[in-house]
């Protein structure tokens, strides 16, 4: 079994499945979901339940059972764990750009990371895709927004802030996208697809109403709570072109994104460092700003 150890929100979800998803299948083995982190801390929540996705859920309790220990002292898997022994046990994550080493890795296996690059799971790219999609109808609220969405050439934006800007940890790891950088993309934008209307998807929608300036005429989707991120990945993903935050959740929206011709803007900087390598985690047809 490939076991992946789920952490942070959605976006980071999907990122950790995704890997998780490319190993079990290269190798026919069935494919475990940690969520034991949720158990503590309150302030996520397991979200990949509303994607259509094969995998087993695991809490504390089924780990547990397994031989496996959770949190932060990982060392290794089991031997109960399927009755094979693995020497490499937990596979960590060794830096922010792609390891190759993750390719030959065979199950039993315990991945703890975050494995933000496409490349982890180029193969099952469709597979995803297939996967990736809502469990539940969407609401009307969320349906009337879809076929407006496809009734024009739409530009989906996004803006992270939240934790970004609240939290000092986090500000002084990721930053945030300044509003220059929108600045930028827009006018990148107006250029190819002056026709296009724009949809603003953010977790602060005072701040971009206030900041995010654009001759193309606006619309700030406000149509689902925080509980339903899904919702708004998918709204996202059904634009032609997208302008993505430093964020997971947009790369995700873009990437899923089946427009065939889309042109997609990500931020030059990832992370507030430099220091941190991070070319991998922008497919190379993308436009870094």
């Amino acid at each position: 079994m490939v076991i992946s150890r789920l952490t942070g929100g959605l976006g980071n979800q999907m990122f950790q499945y995704a890997v998780g998803r490319a190993i079990a299948d290269r190798h026919s083995s069935a494919l475990g979901l940690d969520i034991s982190e949720y158990e503590q801390d309150t302030s996520r929540r397991y979200a990949l339940d509303q994607f259509a996705i094969r995998a087993e859920v695991m809490g504390k309790g089924r780990l547990d059972a397994l031989g496996l220990a959770t949190g932060d002292s990982i060392t290794m898997l089991g031997r109960r764990l399927l009755g094979r022994w693995n020497s490499a046990g937990t596979y960590r994550e060794r830096h922010f750009h792609f390891d190759p080493n993750v390719e030959r890795l065979r199950p039993p296996i315990y991945l703890v990371g975050y494995w933000q690059s496409e490349r982890y799971f180029t193969g099952i790219a469709q597979h995803l895709r297939e996967e990736f999609v809502p469990r539940t109808p969407a609401s009307e609220a969320n349906q009337r927004m879809l076929e407006f969405i496809h009734n024009h050439l739409s530009i989906s934006l996004h803006v992270r802030r939240g934790d970004y800007v609240t939290d000092r940890r986090t500000n002084a790891f990721h930053g945030v996208c300044p509003v220059s950088y929108y600045e930028r993309a827009l006018a990148h934008m107006e250029r190819i697809a002056p026709s296009a209307r724009l949809f603003v998807f953010s977790d602060d929608q005072q701040w971009a109403a206030e900041n995010i300036r654009s001759n193309l005429p606006t619309t700030h989707v406000m149509v689902n709570g925080p509980g339903e991120a899904v919702w708004d990945l998918i709204l996202m993903k059904n634009c032609h072109h997208h302008v993505i935050a430093n964020s997971s959740f947009s790369w995700w929206a873009a990437w899923l994104s089946p427009s065939p011709k889309k042109v997609v803007i990500a931020p030059r900087h990832w992370l507030k460092s430099d220091t941190n390598e991070t070319d991998d985690r922008v497919p190379s047809d993308w436009i870094r700003i």
